[in-house]
């Protein structure tokens, strides 16, 4: 399970996830605790999807809509695939790489009515926030200056 929203418009939260082994997106569409259905995410095609992980499922165009914020196992680029449903609509890349550190949630940390990125160092347990506006970067802030041995932050959005 990578996030959990409404992907079908339907007013209970689905579960999104991701397949471990080939990358690919789906949603369980839920009704409470009852599964509706299955569908995969467009876009996601087994091979296309070897080295991207999905870190948050948020609106972060402000179209109503859960889009799909990923980020590269190998360069730390991090892209925003807009959707509309499981419909792929565009997509934007926030930024193409970034070394050492990981997405660890989305929400809106600074009450601006845009979704954030809360970001991890992968050693040392720094975290900061990418204030954000779309897919731009507007702005950071240091959250944890470093985090105990053995402490992550884990499952914000």
């Amino acid at each position: 399970m990578v996030g959990a929203a409404d992907i079908n418009q339907d007013g209970a939260q689905d579960i999104v996830l991701q397949n471990a082994t080939t990358g690919q997106v789906g949603v369980l569409y839920m009704n409470g605790d009852a599964q509706l259905g299955y569908a995969t995410f467009s876009g996601t095609t087994v091979g296309s999807m070897s080295t991207m992980k999905v870190v948050a499922v948020k609106d972060m165009n402000g179209d109503g809509h859960p889009d799909l914020v990923l980020q590269n196992t190998t360069t730390g680029g991090i892209v925003i695939w807009y959707y509309n449903g499981v419909t792929f609509q565009s997509s934007a890349s926030v930024t193409s790489s970034l070394t050492g550190w990981n997405v660890v949630g989305a929400g809106d940390y600074n009450g601006d009515g845009h979704p954030d990125l809360l970001l991890q160092a992968a050693s040392g347990g720094e975290t900061i926030v990418w204030y954000m506006n779309g897919a731009v970067n507007i702005g950071s802030a240091v959250i944890f200056g470093s985090l105990p041995a053995g402490w992550n932050v884990v499952g914000m959005q």
